[in-house]
């Protein structure tokens, strides 16, 4: 068996420029990095709600009895991390 590991190294050391690939479709990546970025925001926004269901949790746990201001504050909030993870999980489809 010939031992072709010298002709692997010197075809390496030649290879050591950058390669440009070409996108046809510069209007198509700037979409798809805006569907991203979309994403990206709505996922911050779910951990702010899911941070503050956790805070109202606790008011609702630590207090001897629950006020329905509380318990509506945290319905509308439990209702818009479904609706935000309905969307980014549809823009992901």
């Amino acid at each position: 068996m010939k031992d072709r590991l010298e002709q692997l190294k010197a075809t390496c050391d030649q290879d050591d420029e950058d390669v440009e690939i070409a996108v046809d479709n510069a209007a198509f990546m700037d979409e798809f990095f805006s569907q991203i970025e979309d994403i990206r925001n709505s996922i911050d926004k779910i951990d702010d709600n899911v941070a503050e269901v956790k805070k109202l949790f606790s008011v609702i746990l630590s207090a001897p009895t629950s006020e329905q201001k509380t318990q509506d504050e945290l319905e509308a909030i439990t209702n818009d991390i479904k609706k935000m993870a309905n969307n980014a999980r549809n823009k992901l489809k």
